[in-house]
């Protein structure tokens, strides 16, 4: 009787190309093995292992081997020789060191999962409402309010502390201030840290009682905050119209923005007129005070590093809720909806990352992402068309926590 006898040998260390090494399961002593079988055929043992390697090069983790098995009981039958002992032990041996029997349940539920996964990944969060100084302005817009829940749930803050508290929220989609406190001396820091928060990619919208109460020099020291040349230019006594500019950005990836509207306004000037949303409609009639008025917008947004800052001069509830939601990317989808891979392509990134650009990441966020990562989800993604090389390289493209495969 052979004295190594009841020692399994690891299939894939006989073909140099085991992946768990030391840690491996089986034994890596090819003593072990019998003195007769088809691992003393060195062509056939040099043909499965360029096999293996070609599998594991087109093949997803969690597939590879239980298709390397498959292939190599094959090829051996076909070569006459004796296959492996006990080969759906070694089918069900997964590379991660998982049962695949347990992932291929979990393969069953992938596309309820994945729908689940692009729920919670397309969740925008929260805005924070800022209002300094008018505390009951939620209660005097409550049309405003209603709509805008409608689309995204809202905090509204009243101090600075809270604000900054806030600031580093996981969660924080966007940040609409409402009133001119956030210019007053004693909120510099959280007016220096909300500039932080739109360079870092954040989006930004000053309107509702902001510009009635503007007033220099603190207004231009707020935009310097910013590094943006703008001053305050004329205020409309009545209501003008204002058109679309097909220049803006924002008017492009928002096709819903209202062609026209009538408002009261308070203009800014220095702004360049691409940054301009709408503009004052010729026609209008026009108060004669007015200097240069096709040089002063009322409705603006500009790009701030990775993010983006807009400001509303006017306060008509109908008009203004809408650009708010389009300057805080809530108004229109652009994304089309081709199918379900297409969509979890286009919003897996935005689950791995923080919606806030400033969120500081944690070791316990990262080991539970890691875990995740490596277990239903990566599942989930493989089963809706996704390979583990675009899955790799979606997450190195971002900044957010790395995850190992």
């Amino acid at each position: 009787m052979n004295r190594f006898r009841g020692r399994n040998v690891c299939l894939f260390h006989i073909l140099d190309c085991c992946e768990f090494g030391a840690k491996c399961m089986y034994s890596h002593d090819k003593a072990y093995l019998p003195d007769k079988g088809w691992w003393k055929n060195e062509e056939l043992v040099e043909a499965l292992f360029q096999e293996v390697l070609m599998v594991r090069l087109h093949i997803p983790h969690g597939e590879d081997e239980r298709q390397v098995v498959d292939m190599i009981h094959k090829l051996i039958s076909s070569s006459r020789l004796n296959p492996p002992r006990d080969i759906d032990t070694i089918r069900t041996r997964g590379t991660w060191g998982h049962n695949l029997n347990l992932l291929h349940k979990a393969r069953e539920e992938g596309e309820s999962f994945v729908n689940a996964l692009v729920a919670v990944a397309t969740s925008p969060g929260y805005v924070m409402v800022l209002s300094l100084r008018c505390e009951n302005w939620i209660q005097d817009n409550k049309q405003f309010v209603c709509t805008l829940r409608e689309k995204v749930h809202i905090k509204q803050v009243f101090t600075a502390k809270m604000a900054l508290s806030f600031m580093n929220s996981r969660d924080l989609w966007g940040i609409f201030i409402t009133d001119f406190g956030i210019a007053d001396a004693e909120n510099s820091r959280l007016l220096n840290k909300i500039v932080e928060y739109a360079k870092a990619g954040g989006l930004v919208a000053v309107g509702g009682l902001f510009s009635r109460h503007m007033s220099n020099p603190r207004l231009q020291l707020f935009f310097r905050a910013w590094g943006l040349p703008w001053d305050l230019g004329a205020c409309d006594g009545t209501s003008a119209t204002f058109e679309r500019n097909p220049a803006s950005e924002m008017v492009q990836k928002n096709p819903s923005l209202p062609s026209s509207s009538n408002m009261k306004a308070v203009h800014l000037r220095g702004v360049a007129k691409e940054c301009a949303v709408y503009l004052s409609n010729p026609c209008s009639a026009l108060p004669t005070n007015d200097i240069k008025r096709t040089e002063e917008f009322a409705v603006v947004r500009t790009r701030i590093g990775k993010g983006y800052f807009g400001y509303i001069g006017g306060n008509e509830e109908g008009v203004s809720v809408t650009i708010l939601l389009a300057m805080l990317g809530l108004l229109d989808d652009t994304t089309e909806n081709s199918g379900l891979p297409d969509l979890v392509r286009g919003h897996v990134q935005n689950l791995l990352q923080p919606r806030n650009p400033l969120y500081d990441d944690s070791r316990r966020v990262r080991r539970a992402g890691r875990k995740a990562w490596s277990n239903t989800l990566t599942e989930g993604l493989l089963d809706a068309g996704m390979d583990r090389y675009e899955i790799r390289d979606l997450v190195r493209a971002g900044s957010g926590p790395s995850f190992d495969f």
